[in-house]
């Protein structure tokens, strides 16, 4: 039988080149960590993403994880800065000591997106550790990255507002049956922090979430009673990843998506806003500028 050209599902058209960006955290040893993806497009567009996430760090390296996440963020930055303005992964030169690019690879993909995640597949096994881990679905409400990630906006907030501190982590007593814990509870905005990630914990994530936004009703209804006069915005503030994190699937950044309207629309009944960050800088500024209004 003749074979023809039909026989073979069509090719992408689109071509882009991508590298693992590599760390040594012993400069010289020759021992390496893939923390981020770099990745070009045929028509000049670019994308640098880390790989190697916060609770991951903490998990593997504890109190010193900080100083690496530091180090990292300023590479993959700078090589953001460089990609933009060069179009290349050529001639970058790392203001880190011991980051390092590795081979470069180049392909037909749809997207970006798809080609971070082929590299990323084939270089960083940490990008992957949420398709092998059998996360229980019941997470507590007060996990250890939860947390982590309240602390975080704690102290992006108060790097640049210091007297916000005090409005983070608040005990109130809205019935006779105990208190509540608030994560920000401001002069014009009440707030609770929580996180929204893809894979087999993401139910467990949900309910907790519509748990926080419950409180926030129980909150807003205390408030019409003149509990705190000048409140005006109730809000859950979730951590996500983007759409383009090479960590996870398009079929489980699609689940989150889902989950995050499911949740928009159950804060629009309760009259709350629920609002996706990417970082905490940015839930930070939402934060600071809620409560300069």
């Amino acid at each position: 039988m003749q074979i023809s050209e039909q026989h073979f599902p069509t090719l992408p058209e689109y071509r882009a080149k991508a590298c693992p960006v590599y760390i040594e955290p012993i400069v010289g040893s020759g021992e390496r960590i893939c923390v981020g993806i770099a990745a070009v497009g045929q028509d000049g567009q670019s994308i640098v993403v880390r790989t190697i996430k916060d609770e991951t760090a903490l998990c593997m390296l504890g109190a010193a994880a900080h100083k690496l996440l530091n180090l990292v963020e300023v590479a993959l930055s700078n090589l953001t800065k460089f990609t933009g303005q060069h179009k290349s992964l050529t001639d970058w030169q790392s203001p880190v000591p011991g980051v390092m690019l590795g081979s470069i690879t180049a392909g037909y993909v749809t997207d970006l997106t798809m080609m971070v995640r082929t590299v990323a597949r084939n270089h960083a096994f940490l990008s992957a550790m949420s398709d092998f881990t059998a996360a229980d679905e019941s997470i507590a409400e007060e996990s250890p990255a939860t947390d982590r990630w309240a602390t975080m906006v704690k102290e992006a907030t108060t790097l640049l507002r210091p007297n916000l501190g005090a409005a983070f982590n608040r005990q109130l007593k809205l019935t006779s049956k105990g208190t509540t814990r608030f994560d920000f509870v401001g002069q014009n905005l009440a707030a609770q922090l929580g996180r929204i990630i893809p894979g087999h914990a993401i139910s467990g994530l949900v309910k907790t979430a519509k748990a926080k936004l419950w409180d926030l009703e129980t909150l807003s209804e205390h408030n019409e009673q003149q509990l705190f006069k000048s409140n005006h915005a109730y809000e859950l503030i979730l951590y996500r990843p983007r759409d383009n994190d090479p960590a996870y699937s398009e079929k489980e950044i699609g689940r989150l998506n889902e989950a995050l309207v499911e949740l928009e629309e159950t804060g629009d009944k309760q009259q709350l806003r629920v609002v996706a960050a990417y970082t905490a800088e940015e839930a930070a500024q939402r934060i600071i500028c809620s409560e300069a209004a």
